[in-house]
């Protein structure tokens, strides 16, 4: 059955009201609104199919971590690793990552803050 029949549609409409979440469907019906638990899901939603709306993170660190994801993932289905120490393997890594920014302002704090303060 496809999907814009209204059988489907129907158990798909009760599906997410009973899980209290957003539909994927480009069209809702007034009811769905209606019906929902989340008096602002019609914001929601509208502010989920805005062109500046991302599901993925625009930040340096999200590509970090996600590459680094996948790469355990790859370790694990392989049986090279096992997930606590691939996970443990991403989690150190991306703390050092993290930190890296951190290490270098508290480096150029001082000299920068006397800077900004109009200091020689």
């Amino acid at each position: 059955m496809p999907l814009s029949s209204r059988p489907v549609r129907n158990i798909l409409r009760s599906l997410l009201l009973s899980m209290s979440t957003v539909s994927p469907l480009r069209e809702t019906s007034p009811d769905f609104f209606r019906l929902h638990p989340n008096p602002n899901i019609d914001k929601f939603l509208a502010l989920s199919k805005s062109s500046n709306a991302h599901y993925i993170p625009q930040l340096t660190m999200w590509t970090v971590y996600s590459n680094d994801m996948h790469q355990a993932f790859g370790r694990i289905w392989e049986g090279s690793s096992s997930a606590s120490e691939a996970l443990n393997e991403v989690e150190q890594h991306a703390q050092q990552v993290f930190a890296q920014p951190q290490k270098r302002w508290h480096h150029l704090a001082e000299k920068l803050q006397a800077e900004w303060n109009g200091q020689p």
